[in-house]
């Protein structure tokens, strides 16, 4: 994998869950590593339901392979948080190419 083709910076986090001291759970997000990445815009949609507009938009990341990555982590690109949808392995622990939904706030 050739270095010049990171350019971005991506930031990765996992949902943790407590509990307070009432007993009720909260979920936090927490940032477990900062990667240097490829980013490339696949598709989007936009679509108005009920008078309100959602945006569907999808990226696709390509980093260096890191044995972390889960689809139930998230990732920050542009101050934008991006859900992960789909993980795939790049020959032979070369890289990992992510898909990723932005997330609707």
């Amino acid at each position: 994998m050739r270095a010049g083709r990171l350019d971005r910076r991506v930031s990765l986090y996992k949902c943790t869950t407590e509990k307070d001291r009432f007993g009720s759970t909260k979920e936090t997000l927490t940032k477990y590593t900062v990667l240097p990445a490829s980013i490339q815009y696949v598709n989007g949609s936009e679509l108005i339901k009920d008078g309100e507009i959602f945006n569907s938009d999808f990226i696709t990341v390509t980093v260096r392979y890191n044995s972390q990555i889960k689809t139930s982590d998230e990732l920050e690109y542009n101050e934008v948080h991006y859900n992960i949808t789909y993980v795939e392995e790049l020959g032979r622990r070369e890289g990992m190419r992510v898909t990723a939904h932005k997330k609707n706030t």
